[in-house]
């Protein structure tokens, strides 16, 4: 698929939300940092829901790109193709009207400098990645608070990718602690006073009390597709991981680290937790398109994507 093809898709899964604006839902738990790119996409859309929209698209677009060049630069999934892309964009329209313009988010995109700083990382002796990805994941938080215990991930991912000595731990101390030094700094520069909203993240707030299941058959389906993907995804590496290159295979199993934090942050340490699923986005769309492009039955991937688009949909224009 082209660029313009991926651009298409990307238009039609969010078609649902310039046919209907009121689609989408307002969600909270944002920080003071994703309420100034909240202000400043406000301003140069001049405030047009319309014009909001067709950013929206373009940015989900941009992060399917990003994922999609980190998966072809590393040939995490074999030969290069806009399958990763083609996957994150489906994830997307699955949850669109609890992602639009929210701080999970906007977030994605620094968890995309994670991802590309941890792959960047494997087999190489140099401390920057290692500062960089833990430093992304201050910088994360300031923007989603519950985003910041990514660390948890990252920390799995270069044990399992490098050999760890005291100076990777010194690494990660001062990568963990610049970020909010630096941006308490800054608004005490601005405001002339500091603001504790930034220690927040280091809190583990528990949210059990508004744990339920869904009545809506909507929000049943779109995680019951993720559930199918991330279970298929594990019971094929399971046979198919030996066969993949080394590189592939530590890459594959840092996806996996990824993914099972993310469910954990999104379950249990967040409220809104139908937008912070985003968070599982990027490293379950490589480990899907990982599935797809190796299955034996080609016909069953067809199928596959067949269901997945019709129960998109389902999703944005017939189920409430």
């Amino acid at each position: 698929m082209s660029l313009i093809g991926l651009l298409i898709l990307g238009i039609l899964v969010n078609l649902n939300l310039l046919f209907n604006p009121s689609d989408y839902i307002e969600l909270g738990g944002g920080t003071i940092l994703s309420n100034w790119i909240g202000q400043f996409f406000e301003q140069i859309t001049f405030g047009s829901y319309y014009a909001k929209w067709g950013l929206f698209v373009f940015l989900t677009f941009a992060q399917s790109l990003a994922i999609n060049q980190l998966s072809n630069f590393y040939r995490i999934v074999g030969e290069r193709s806009c399958l990763v892309a083609v996957v994150y964009l489906l994830l997307i329209g699955l949850f669109n009207q609890y992602l639009f313009f929210t701080a999970p988010f906007l977030a994605t995109f620094v968890v995309l400098l994670i991802l590309y700083r941890l792959f960047y990382s494997y087999s190489k002796t140099m401390l920057s990645p290692v500062f960089d990805a833990v430093f992304f994941c201050g910088i994360c938080s300031f923007i989603y608070p519950p985003f910041f215990w990514l660390i948890l991930a990252v920390i799995a991912s270069f044990v399992l990718s490098r050999l760890f000595n005291w100076k990777e731990v010194i690494v990660i101390l001062i990568g963990l602690v610049l970020p909010f030094f630096l941006f308490e700094t800054l608004l005490f520069a601005i405001n002339g006073e500091m603001s504790m909203e930034m220690l927040n993240p280091i809190r583990l707030d528990f949210q059990f009390d508004n744990f339920s299941i869904p009545e809506s058959l909507k929000p049943i389906l779109s995680f019951s597709w993720l559930l199918i993907m991330s279970i298929s995804s594990i019971v094929f590496l399971q046979s198919r991981l030996l066969k993949s290159t080394l590189q592939s295979r530590n890459m594959l199993i840092m996806c996996l680290c990824f993914s099972l934090v993310a469910y954990l942050i999104s379950i249990f340490l967040t409220e809104c937790r139908s937008s912070s699923i985003i968070l599982l986005f990027p490293p379950l769309s490589l480990l899907f398109a990982y599935v797809l492009n190796y299955i034996k039955k080609k016909y069953a991937a067809d199928i596959i994507s067949l269901l997945l688009v019709s129960s998109i949909v389902l999703v944005q224009f017939f189920l409430k």
